[in-house]
């Protein structure tokens, strides 16, 4: 009877242990921000819940939109970054220092854009162009920068993020020092 009780106990140890591992690699990921790049929106010390399947059933021209928080690896850098996406497959993009901010252009002869970014307290103000300060977007490739432009790594620097290395779109911040949830 005891042996019987033991089995039955680690066959629901062991179905609840294959479920939270299915759900984490297929469905929804947890992760700690370690920089300032997100500042604001998402602070050094968040953890941020990523859902990981809902973009693998969505049909349609782009599978994120501009200003989703995603997940993704970079080409040019080991593990992962959190970025907002700036820009779409097949965007002509140029950043500039005049406060104009990003432009989305329809071809180099169009004057272009501006993309409202609501979530940035001041766009108007200079964005420091490093590397890449206007780009062409192939299909399946999207721009991403960090919120708080001066202390970002993003595709300025390590290029375009290609649409397989983004492993999710940001649904949930937990804030510990406020013990509170938010919506990005």
């Amino acid at each position: 009877m005891k042996d019987i009780k033991i089995k039955q106990i680690f066959h629901i140890v062991f179905a609840v242990a294959v479920t939270g591992l299915f759900l984490r690699m297929f469905v929804v990921d947890t992760f700690e921000v370690k920089g300032d790049s997100m500042a604001p929106a998402i602070l050094k010390g968040d953890y941020v819940f990523i859902d990981k399947a809902s973009h693998r059933f969505k049909r349609g021209d782009y599978i994120f939109n501009r200003q989703d928080i995603i997940v993704a690896k970079a080409r040019r850098q080991s593990g992962q970054i959190i970025k907002r996406i700036i820009g779409l497959p097949g965007d002509r993009l140029e950043i500039t220092n005049n406060g104009n901010g990003i432009l989305i252009k329809k071809d180099r002869k169009d004057e272009g854009e501006p993309i409202k970014e609501d979530y940035i307290s001041n766009p108007a103000v200079s964005i420091p162009v490093v590397g890449l300060g206007a780009i062409k977007l192939d299909p399946k490739e999207y721009y991403v920068l960090g919120d708080n432009r001066y202390f970002s790594v993003d595709s300025r620097e390590l290029g375009p993020v290609d649409e397989w290395d983004i492993e999710g779109r940001v649904f949930l911040i937990f804030r510990p020092s406020s013990f509170s949830f938010k919506t990005p």
